[in-house]
């Protein structure tokens, strides 16, 4: 099942940079502090040389496209570089970017996987002209598609901000699931085959899931994808709603079939319209998986329609084998509200009794009164 499209805007602050690397150096650390809480990623090189000032790549101003399948295991985003902090004098920085892809896919190469960078850059950027071509690069630069695998597995050990605080992994999970991939990438100046700096500022806008890029690496981009906190207090809402509902439909069943009690007929089918009603909710869960088994299925939905079912069964079976305009229907009815009245008449003496009670008790336990008598002489009474 395909999820819809998640959209990440990429932010950049616009900043003059002279040709000195001293101002390009105080430069990047003033953005890792500006960008933090934006997810700044930084990938630091080789020192540049002083007489030649490599470009710094500043992947920014761009709507990064973002399409995952989660059931098929990869996503694909389109991305492409905007901004060289270089504006004059630069050379040609290529990009290099491992896909790391199946070896089936021959479209890549094919091939073992491997930790290592293609030899092939997958983007050229020379910032003379970017800085040159800026209006007519404005609507004609192209965006580079790049598709990853995406995996299950997490390194759970890790911990960064923005991570929620569980381990599920899967689609069995949802939605607790999470995802994970890692875009391993690098720069090099083509003419001196010297790294470069690379910096990538990331917010992001996102609907159904979040991406997060925790800082565990400085040479590699790590992708986690996970559920939004508002997908998963709907999802949890409504599998509530599926208890309570259910429970009441379970009491009404009871007190038809086991005391008698007689309802409306209009309430038989409520117990059938109940469970298609339930399986339609159900597919209204943003990203929920097509099957039935994950977690709020095995806790939730699965266990409401087997009660659901037998409800509507003793619930038919009732009107079936019983006939409700039996005189002694209506006789078990009246001894069923009988013993329901003694039951509450009997539970009202028990509470006004112990009420009673607790405040002879509390009369008892205060403290005493102090009498003071006057003493008086009485030396007269006894001589007589």
């Amino acid at each position: 099942m395909l999820l819809p499209s998640v959209y990440v805007l990429c932010k950049w602050l616009a900043v003059e940079i002279r040709q000195d690397f001293s101002v390009a150096s105080s430069l990047l650390s003033h953005s890792s502090l500006s960008f933090q809480p934006y997810g700044l990623l930084k990938l630091r090189g080789d020192p540049p040389i002083a007489d030649q000032l490599l470009s710094l790549i500043e992947l920014a101003n761009i709507e990064l496209l973002i399409s995952a399948d989660i059931s098929g295991m990869n996503m694909v985003l389109e991305w492409s570089v905007d901004i060289d902090a270089c504006i004059k004098n630069c050379t040609t920085v290529n990009i290099f970017l491992n896909t790391n892809l199946p070896p089936s896919d021959l479209s890549y190469g094919g091939g073992p996987y491997n930790d290592k960078m293609p030899i092939d850059p997958i983007f050229m950027s020379n910032g003379s002209y970017i800085a040159n071509n800026r209006i007519q690069l404005i609507n004609a630069t192209p965006y580079v598609p790049t598709e990853l695998n995406v995996s299950s597995f997490t390194p759970l050990y890790r911990y960064a901000p923005g991570l929620k605080d569980y381990s599920c992994t899967g689609l069995v999970c949802y939605p607790f699931d999470r995802y994970y991939t890692q875009i391993p990438t690098s720069t090099e100046d083509a003419s001196m085959n010297k790294s470069t700096s690379l910096a990538i500022i990331i917010r992001d806008f996102l609907s159904g899931l979040e991406i997060k890029m925790p800082m565990w690496w400085e040479d590699r981009v790590s992708v986690v994808l996970q559920r939004t906190t508002i997908v998963i207090a709907y999802c949890l809402v409504i599998t509530i709603t599926f208890w309570i509902i259910t429970l009441m439909i379970s009491l009404i069943m009871i007190t038809t079939v086991v005391f008698g009690f007689r309802q409306r007929n209009e309430i038989i089918v409520v117990p059938i319209g109940t469970v298609f009603a339930f399986i339609q909710l159900r597919s209204s869960m943003p990203g929920a998986p097509a099957e039935f088994g994950c977690v709020l299925d095995i806790f939730g939905l699965l266990p409401c329609i087997v009660l659901l079912s037998i409800s509507a069964i003793g619930m038919v079976g009732i009107y079936l084998f019983a006939d409700p305009d039996d005189p002694s229907q209506k006789l078990s009815e009246n001894a069923l509200r009988y013993v329901i009245l003694h039951i509450w008449n009997t539970s009202k003496d028990w509470v006004w009794r112990a009420r009673f009670r607790i405040m002879i008790a509390r009369q008892i336990w205060r403290a005493p009164y102090n009498f003071e008598m006057p003493v008086m002489n009485t030396a007269h009474e006894s001589r007589a």
